[in-house]
């Protein structure tokens, strides 16, 4: 090794300090003061930090949340966002930020929009604005959620025409369309089928809240800082444990600053920080089910909610009428 690298080598030893178990390192500027921080994290299932969905582990919101204490994101909800017309037309309108849909039938919300942007600096030191724009589609939800308990239960229902019901199917049952005549018909007396439409009026009732929830989670996890890998996943099922290395640099923006930025980047135009161009990293779509499954927030009052529907079902099947 050249005499020059050795004392890049030493300089930088002395720059970095390892802390307590060594689960945490931080690098410090000439006068001392801490400018970076490498932290490795032990991710819970047990805490719900982690989710094992088909044998594939992944970060959940509050895991996002808890690296990002380390990677000092700041969140950011714009006032306003575009979305498409809601007449068919081409084109787009502003509206607020989160813009719920509600079906005119019954006065009830049928999907969200929702925007985040999430503001920090990159592993390598660059101000990176992330953003995720998404849309929660309550119905969409619903059919993939009644696919599974058809798919697994064919007492449950079944994927078909509509054209093919029977009476009896069709006084027993609910037929939800996926396009055309195709859709899903659902036994209303089955337990599986009864959940699923406890979670779809939920969703109906809670559903906005969840979004920001999923769209923060998407944010986080598109921005340079916190693009995560689990290391070391081990443990008994739920209660399963893996490792995280995030690294976050401190700065001394401002809120205001922070949401100046933001809201630039989001006109779509040019941020410079000091000498340097920011990052945009951009992110849509709808959501799936692993969103939801990484993203649950069963407070009180959704848990109390969707048990007052399950009891509402079975008193409605024990009585023998449809739910």
């Amino acid at each position: 090794m050249a005499v020059a690298e050795k004392q890049l080598v030493k300089q930088a030893e002395k720059e970095i300090a390892k802390l307590g178990d060594g689960e945490v390192f931080v690098k410090r500027t000439g006068n001392g003061k801490i400018y970076a921080v490498q932290a490795n994290l032990a991710l819970r299932e047990d805490q719900g930090e982690i989710a094992v969905i088909e044998g594939k582990a992944m970060i959940t919101a509050d895991g996002y949340y808890r690296a990002n204490q380390i990677a000092s994101l700041a969140i950011i909800t714009p006032d306003s966002i575009k979305v498409p017309l809601q007449d068919g037309e081409a084109g787009s309108m502003a509206v607020p930020n989160p813009f719920p849909l509600i079906d005119p039938e019954s006065g009830t919300q049928k999907g969200v929009y929702v925007k985040k942007i999430a503001v920090g600096y990159s592993p390598t030191g660059t101000l990176t604005i992330s953003s995720n724009m998404m849309f929660y589609n309550y119905t969409t939800y619903f059919l993939q959620d009644l696919q599974k308990k058809v798919q697994y239960d064919k007492t449950a229902g079944r994927l078909c025409f509509k054209s093919q019901l029977d009476k009896e199917e069709q006084k027993t049952g609910i037929f939800m369309p996926i396009e055309g005549e195709l859709g899903i018909w659902a036994n209303m007396q089955h337990k599986e089928v009864l959940k699923a439409v406890s979670t779809w009026l939920a969703n109906k009732n809670f559903g906005e809240r969840k979004a920001q929830t999923i769209c923060e989670r998407n944010a986080l996890k598109h921005h340079p800082a916190l693009a995560l890998k689990i290391k070391g996943l081990q443990g008994p099922e739920k209660q399963r444990q893996g490792l995280i290395t995030v690294i976050g640099w401190q700065h001394d923006h401002s809120r205001k600053e922070l949401e100046d930025i933001a809201a630039a980047a989001d006109a779509g135009e040019e941020v410079i920080v000091g000498d340097k161009k920011a990052q945009v990293v951009d992110s849509t779509g709808e959501v799936d089910e692993e969103d939801v499954l990484a993203s649950q927030e069963m407070d009180e009052e959704m848990a109390r909610a969707a048990e007052m529907v399950n009891e509402e079902a079975e008193r409605a099947q024990q009585s023998g009428r449809l739910f």
